[in-house]
């Protein structure tokens, strides 16, 4: 009983990759370093407005899809109302 292996046999095959399934695997290890506020979202005019005032921030973006806001943006030092933090907080957490 000193010496007993345990022997185990594996099959291997390879399978062409989807991109659909890497990228969904990918996406529930990596935390995601944006939160969406999408303008179809109660408080997306509170957030452009936010936005147009804050433009200069790297830690706030515009596109077609709506405003981004970079997780790492403190919501009590930004000055958010208060609906729009709450919001960000929901998202996020």
């Amino acid at each position: 009983m000193r010496e007993e292996f345990l022997n185990q046999q594996i099959d291997i095959s390879l399978v062409e990759p989807r991109f659909d399934s890497i990228a969904a695997s990918l996406r529930a290890w990596d935390k995601p370093k944006w939160i969406l506020i999408n303008k179809l979202d109660p408080v997306y005019e509170k957030a452009y407005t936010y936005y147009q005032n804050h433009k200069k921030s790297k830690k706030i973006q515009d596109d077609e899809k709506g405003i981004y806001f970079e997780i790492s943006i403190s919501v009590d030092e930004a000055g958010f109302d208060k609906e729009t933090a709450n919001r960000i907080c929901d998202i996020f957490y």
